[in-house]
């Protein structure tokens, strides 16, 4: 997908980030889409948001590799998309500055999952 229409699709929210990695950082979006959609039953099925994972390449010798690297993240997730406990990939862009990859939006992220199911377990190891 071109980074026209992504920027058509996904609105970024900017202010706080999800998260943060090494490699960049994930980002709450909008679905555009919404807006152009009037099917109600196509409506009644599309999310309102979106997780957006941005990822910048730097200038200089490692761009090439990084970009490399985020082509080979977006062909793992579409590969992975069709397992149930994978959270989906929906698109992505890239260019030679950045990529970008949309994905559902989970509820929780991993690391307060693991602390809730700690705390209810706890009390068994005191």
């Amino acid at each position: 997908m071109s980074k026209t229409l992504f920027n058509l699709k996904y609105k970024l929210l900017n202010d706080e980030p999800l998260g943060s990695g090494g490699f960049g950082d994930v980002f709450k979006a909008i679905n555009l889409h919404k807006k152009i959609v009037k099917n109600p039953m196509i409506l009644a099925k599309m999310p309102e948001f979106f997780a957006c994972k941005q990822l910048f390449f730097p200038d200089g010798d490692s761009a090439a590799k990084d970009r490399l690297s985020a082509l080979n993240e977006i062909n793992i997730l579409n590969r992975l998309k069709q397992f149930p406990h994978v959270i989906p990939m929906y698109n992505y862009f890239c260019d030679d500055r950045q990529a970008v990859i949309a994905f559902k939006l989970a509820e929780k992220n991993l690391s307060k999952i693991i602390l809730e199911k700690r705390s209810e377990v706890s009390h068994f190891f005191t």
